[in-house]
């Protein structure tokens, strides 16, 4: 967390303003003198921060200290460590993404053949409901030839009204 602040002070004067900002003096009106001053001041406002984080609950993340600077053989083999975990996290990631594209030809011939086969079974039972269809049919509507000359009516007799050709208007 980062906070911004401004120090000021209050000391009445003959000349200027009554308050202004500064820091030495504003760190020794509120008590906190000496060369430590900043020190005790910055300590007491994290205890402040740290108590109203606990009563809520959160935690609280402490900044780490760097480790400074390294020999140069400790560097070296910091970095060739460094490069050797890189090394075989890049090998693993290759072995994984090659067993991830042998599962996914896997997956697709799979999804392929369950379509294929689901598609069989469908055109079958369309075959079949067609067949079950037709034999229903001609057992229930089967009509002699005799009967189906009573139902059909043929070209004569049918009257077909005569046509009139229309009259076109010339266009100009």
């Amino acid at each position: 967390m980062h906070i911004n602040y401004i120090p000021y002070n209050k000391i009445p004067r003959k000349r200027g303003l009554s308050v202004q900002n500064g820091y030495n003096m504003a760190l020794s009106e509120m008590g906190y003198n000496g060369a430590d001053g900043f020190e005790k001041w910055r300590n007491n406002e994290r205890s402040i921060l740290q108590s109203i984080c606990v009563g809520y609950g959160w935690k609280i993340k402490h900044k780490e200290k760097s480790k400074g600077s390294l020999a140069v053989d400790k560097f070296k083999a910091e970095k060739d460590k460094l490069q050797a975990d890189r090394d075989k996290l890049n090998a693993d990631h290759a072995e994984l993404k090659r067993h991830k594209d042998n599962l996914d030809s896997i997956i697709n011939e799979r999804v392929e053949k369950r379509t294929r086969i689901i598609a069989d079974n469908a055109t079958a039972v369309v075959e079949q409901k067609c067949i079950e269809y037709q034999a229903k049919f001609e057992t229930q509507f089967a009509l002699n030839k005799s009967d189906l000359k009573a139902f059909v009516k043929t070209k004569e007799d049918v009257p077909i009204p005569p046509v009139k050709p229309k009259e076109i208007e010339p266009e100009y």
